[in-house]
């Protein structure tokens, strides 16, 4: 045979094999994102009724802050508090809009994407512990970015707040 009919052989070889496996979409990564998000707000709020603490509502201005801020951990690789620019948590929730009475973010990073496992980790820390199962909070947003490639780690931020009553409306 001639290099011709080895040249088809094999392009055709090729198209079978990539014929074979379905396109890949990131939108099944954010719905699953999404989902183990709905999970970590829960066990927040299952830690929290076990210590017979009010549980917290979503805001969207505080999912905002924290998914901004979940985003720029996972993007540049770091775990802190200070987001790229320097912004603090006060700051990305101001420029949502959120009036703040008090407000609180705890943050984390790990490699099985586990709501669980951040969970655990949190509990294990009397920090994060102390911020979590705080009276002081009525709302929290939630955010969860995995980081592209199948090695990558999950970066979670949640943010508590509770807002000044001037804005919530007084009855």
């Amino acid at each position: 045979m001639n290099c011709a009919v080895y040249f088809r052989i094999g392009l055709f070889m090729v198209f079978c094999f990539v014929a074979a496996f379905p396109a890949v979409s990131n939108s099944g990564a954010a719905d699953d994102m999404q989902a183990q998000e709905a999970v970590l707000a829960g066990l927040v709020n299952e830690q929290r009724a076990a210590q017979k603490l009010q549980s917290l509502s979503v805001h969207p201005a505080l999912s905002s802050a924290a998914y901004r801020h979940a985003a720029a951990m996972a993007g540049g690789d770091f775990l802190d508090h200070a987001g790229t620019s320097g912004d603090t948590v006060k700051e990305r929730i101001e420029q949502f809009g959120y009036p703040w009475k008090a407000y609180g973010e705890i943050i984390g990073r790990e490699h099985l994407c586990s709501p669980k496992e951040m969970i655990a980790l949190w509990l294990r820390s009397p920090h994060h512990a102390r911020i979590m199962l705080s009276a002081d909070y009525r709302e929290f947003g939630i955010a969860g970015v995995r980081q592209p490639g199948i090695y990558g780690s999950c970066y979670w931020t949640v943010v508590f707040g509770s807002q000044t009553v001037s804005q919530k409306g007084a009855r």
